[in-house]
């Protein structure tokens, strides 16, 4: 019995080892670049990599750290294809995998009182939305550094600057102390200067939107605000967020605009949100929430983020049925 044991024993074969450890790192790196162009991960698909990502520790830190060291050069080019932009990338330098995939941009205040420089800020996107990136968060930010100002001096013209002066000059007094004062913006800011930004934010995540009636029925469509047409692209970003600080009350200003209010009434006002059913046929919706984070629905409060989440594919019924069979042959 005990010769028989020790055969059995010796008959079983070696443990599998991994090959591709036992390749050169320069061979791993191009399998790397092969998964994601420059081995830079928001380039590709998540399932694409994700199962050599799980595969094993030394690969998982070696694809990270390659995808890592070549993320602020990217990054940086990301921003500087049109040098003129006023569009900031807050994350130039992540430092693991996680912040990698979550990228934070910041837009000034006053480029939305330009339609030139909100066409370079949407063109600035376009790169941006076709990485495949967790979440893209974008932020309307008052003037930070005398560069901001700079750039705000030489960006506006004319009736523009004209016009960022005026809501300058007509800042409401906040009650409360500087801490109040900071969650408000420095330039009076209301309900109806965001939502045209906001709206057209429909247009560059679901970009097929354009090519049908969208620009007959939403006067903001992106196909007729811009003057030379944005190239299509997909937006490959499963969740976009535009951060906004607290907005100004607009009982103080005398009427409201039509576009806005088509029924001269503050509850009844247009927003993203009513392009909730043609952005599901195109796998998208999206919903605002207000100030202390609570979502709404039908209400006159001042919105602090919209949000865009791409929806999750429902499994057919073949699927299913795949699926379960397959499950019910695994547990006997």
């Amino acid at each position: 019995m005990m010769k028989l044991v020790k055969r059995s024993r010796r008959a079983s074969p070696p443990p599998k080892k991994c090959h591709i450890l036992a390749a050169p790192v320069e061979i791993r790196t191009a399998i790397y670049e092969h998964i994601a162009p420059r081995s830079f991960l928001p380039y590709a698909p998540y399932h694409d990599y994700m199962g050599l990502f799980l595969s094993c520790k030394q690969i998982s830190e070696e694809l990270t750290q390659e995808s890592l060291r070549l993320a602020p050069g990217i990054l940086r080019a990301t921003q500087e294809r049109d040098p003129e932009t006023v569009m900031n990338i807050r994350l130039l330098r992540p430092v693991n995998f996680s912040s990698l995939m979550h990228i934070t941009i910041g837009i000034p205040r006053w480029a939305l009182f330009s339609f030139e420089k909100q066409e370079e800020v949407f063109r600035a996107l376009g790169p941006l939305s076709e990485l495949h990136l967790s979440s893209l968060t974008i932020g309307i930010e008052d003037l930070r550094t005398e560069f901001d100002v700079y750039q705000m001096i030489i960006g506006l013209h004319g009736s523009d600057f004209e016009e960022y002066m005026e809501a300058l000059d007509s800042l409401p007094a906040v009650s409360g102390g500087p801490i109040e004062q900071a969650k408000f913006y420095e330039v009076l800011t209301i309900y109806a200067n965001i939502v045209e930004f906001a709206t057209q934010l429909n247009c560059i995540v679901a970009p097929r939107l354009c090519f049908h009636d969208h620009d007959v029925e939403n006067q903001w469509c992106l196909r007729t605000r811009i003057n030379n047409p944005i190239r299509p692209s997909r937006c490959n970003v499963r969740k976009i967020v535009l951060r906004l600080k607290w907005l100004h009350d607009e009982d103080h200003r005398s009427g409201n605009p039509h576009d806005v209010y088509p029924f001269s009434n503050v509850r009844l006002r247009w927003s993203p949100t009513d392009e909730i059913r043609q952005l599901r046929r195109y796998g998208w919706y999206n919903m605002w929430t207000d100030e202390h984070g609570d979502r709404k629905y039908f209400s006159k409060k001042n919105p602090g983020q919209f949000i865009w989440i791409k929806e999750k594919k429902k499994k057919g019924r073949v699927m299913k049925a795949v699926q379960g069979l397959l499950k019910g042959f695994l547990w006997r």
